[in-house]
């Protein structure tokens, strides 16, 4: 027999939803709950007590007791959300339930799922009872799995719970009981504790809960080994993430234990960044209620268009939700390998809150973990160091805080490729190690609170070709050594506390395309070599203490070029006239300079700011500048 499913040959009516209402079943079994007491068959959704014939009645009684059970089918159903016909007899034993919980695992490993309906038992027609045998009083182990039979007495009064003003107050006095758990569980779900949330899951039941369906213990035990000891404890989300997938998910309870633990993994995920439900996702969280099904609107996050800086949510419709009955590699923001294995997790500006969730190392092919632009906090883990297949790990736009693990940085078989950070409150030093990231293509650590020099062994990435260090406390010289790195397109060093010269090593950067070295304290000149990036279309130099002429001759080999910044250095000498010759250049910033003579009549038809300001005296006189400033006020007006 199967593992967890008794052998005996005994019949016993088991209560199933007929194939009729598999719709109004599937939404039920959301809030799906194992009644203690009696044995529930998988794909039931809705229970009712058996209740046992006695042979020795004559068919007056037969008839009185069809016309009983009836009714009591109708009480409970009205009571359920059910119909009468919900409730079907199976006919079939134990062992030939074994064969088909087999036969489904096998379904599942293939991926197929099976509608319960059809694998178990037949409909009954209106005109048939639902009959239960009754149990040998020797077996004391069926009568511990199964619902005791109720002894109908024609002649006897009905019990005290029966009686019609019993029920009446004993459900209103219910009601009122669960409105008052309610609102204590509400307040209760978020506490205040030093100043900072703390959230708390609802009071559910103890662990032994596990033991309630035959399986479960293996289950309970493969999780503890796979995940954590902490799925014993009712208050935290891997307890009620472990509920969802044992009583309350139609798919884990058909699949293979891989499968289980990636389906798991995700619902804890979910739990995590979620303060269990507390603070739902912005968009496509689990369903709730019967009004909503397993489709839902995907808010993308985005920008507007021409519109950097503005954030925006663009709907996706036809999207599935997390935690519902569909496959996981349907869930949005989740990608699937070619054996549905998960290998990519991407949710960005949905609002996820708490820390980056570790058990994520549980989805051993893993190689996206994209969660940009939500409110997570606490540190990064060097847990996330030790996977394995990890080649994008994206978690910039959060609340992150402590310094980058160096465990990232102590291994030369990590394949990072993206190692994305940035728009967070990370501190500390940058790694002098990071050369042994040998597959790296993009360092983002924008916009935090990094400081030190810039390590050299930077130079070593060969395929290094996004370097985004702006926005941060780095100081000292810029590392010569990123001239080396022959693939480089995107290199913004601005906004530091940089010192020194220019770096000559950089114009060997033939595929530059964004140079931002701005708003820092350099000095020395603008270096002719720079102009050697022939493919650039931006170019910044601005707010630093740079001296001397622009190059001429050199800039001509611009064409490509869009915009140049030198404005707010020290430079001299006359605003170079070729640059008017840079079919392409839209935008010149030479202003709160040293420049002297008018602006080229042949920049004209660009966007110029100049220092044309006072009218009376000006600088730089121009007929055609975009914006004036005054050097002795350092303000600027738009013309």
């Amino acid at each position: 027999s199967s593992p967890g499913w008794n052998s005996s040959k005994k019949k016993m009516s088991s209560l199933s939803p007929s194939p009729g209402n598999e719709k109004k079943n599937k939404l039920a079994s959301r809030g799906f709950k194992h009644l203690e007491g009696y044995e529930s068959k998988p794909g039931a959704t809705k229970m009712m007590p058996p209740i046992a014939l006695d042979d020795k009645v004559d068919d007056k009684e037969k008839e009185n007791l069809a016309t009983m059970i009836k009714a009591e089918q109708e009480a409970y159903a009205k009571a359920h959300g059910a119909r009468q016909d919900d409730f079907v007899d199976t006919g079939i034993t134990d062992e030939e339930e074994g064969q088909q919980l087999n036969e489904r695992l096998l379904a599942g490993d293939a991926g197929g799922v099976t509608s319960p309906g059809v694998q178990y038992g037949h409909e009954v027609m209106d005109n048939e009872l639902a009959v239960a045998l009754p149990i040998d009083d020797e077996d004391d182990e069926l009568k511990d799995s199964y619902a005791h039979a109720v002894e109908y007495d024609p002649n006897g009064k009905p019990p005290l719970y029966l009686n019609r003003r019993f029920q009446l107050y004993g459900i209103g006095g219910g009601i009122v009981l669960i409105i008052v758990l309610i609102i204590a569980i509400a307040i209760s779900l978020t506490r205040e504790e030093g100043g900072e949330e703390i959230y708390v899951y609802p009071p559910t039941e103890a662990p032994t809960a596990f033991a309630t369906i035959p399986w479960d213990e293996e289950y309970r035990d493969f999780l503890i080994q796979q995940v954590s000891e902490e799925v014993l404890d009712p208050s935290s989300a891997y307890y009620h993430a472990a509920k969802w997938a044992l009583f309350n998910d139609e798919l884990s309870q058909n699949v293979t234990k891989p499968k289980f633990l990636q389906r798991y993994i995700l619902a804890l995920f979910y739990l995590q960044t979620s303060q269990g439900l507390t603070k739902p996702w912005l968009s496509c969280g689990p369903p709730q209620g019967i009004d909503e099904d397993e489709t839902c609107t995907y808010l993308e996050f985005g920008r507007l268009p021409d519109q950097a800086e503005t954030a925006t949510h663009f709907p996706l419709p036809g999207q599935f939700r997390w935690l519902s009955n569909v496959d996981e590699c349907q869930w949005v923001g989740v990608t699937c390998g070619a054996g549905n294995e998960v290998i990519g997790i991407r949710v960005v500006g949905q609002g996820l809150t708490g820390t980056l969730p570790t058990e994520l190392k549980a989805l051993p092919f893993l190689q996206q973990i994209s969660l940009n632009y939500n409110e997570l906090t606490g540190t990064i883990s060097p847990v996330f160091a030790s996977f394995r297949h990890l080649l994008q790990f994206e978690v910039y736009g959060n609340l992150l805080s402590g310094a980058i693990p160096s465990e990232f940085f102590q291994q030369d078989d990590i394949p990072l490729i993206t190692l994305g950070l940035g728009d967070n409150m990370l501190a500390g030093t940058l790694d002098t190690h990071i050369g042994r990231l040998s597959d790296l293509k993009g360092i983002h650590l924008f916009a935090n609170n990094l400081e030190g020099k810039v390590p050299q062994e930077i130079g070593d990435l060969p395929y290094l070709a996004y370097l985004r260090l702006h926005r941060n406390s780095f100081s000292g010289q810029m590392p010569s050594s990123l001239g080396k790195l022959s693939l480089l397109t995107e290199l913004m060093l601005d906004q530091n506390g940089f010192t020194g010269f220019i770096p000559t090593e950089y114009g060997q950067l033939k595929r530059m395309d964004l140079l931002d070295l701005g708003e820092n304290s350099l000095s020395g000149t603008v270096p002719p070599e720079v102009f050697n990036m022939t493919q650039a279309r931006s170019m910044a130099f601005n707010s630093n203490q740079l001296r001397g002429p622009l190059p001429t001759t050199s800039l001509l080999q611009m064409t490509n070029l869009l915009a140049i910044r030198v404005d707010r250095n020290g430079l001299n000498g006359p605003i170079p006239s070729e640059l008017g010759a840079l079919a392409n250049l839209i935008q010149v910033y030479v202003h709160l300079n040293e420049f002297t003579g008018p602006v080229p009549v042949e920049l004209c038809g660009k966007i110029i700011q100049a220092d044309c300001f006072p009218d009376d005296s000006p600088p730089n006189p121009c007929q055609c500048c975009f914006a004036c400033c005054d050097r002795t006020t350092e303000t600027c007006l738009r013309l």
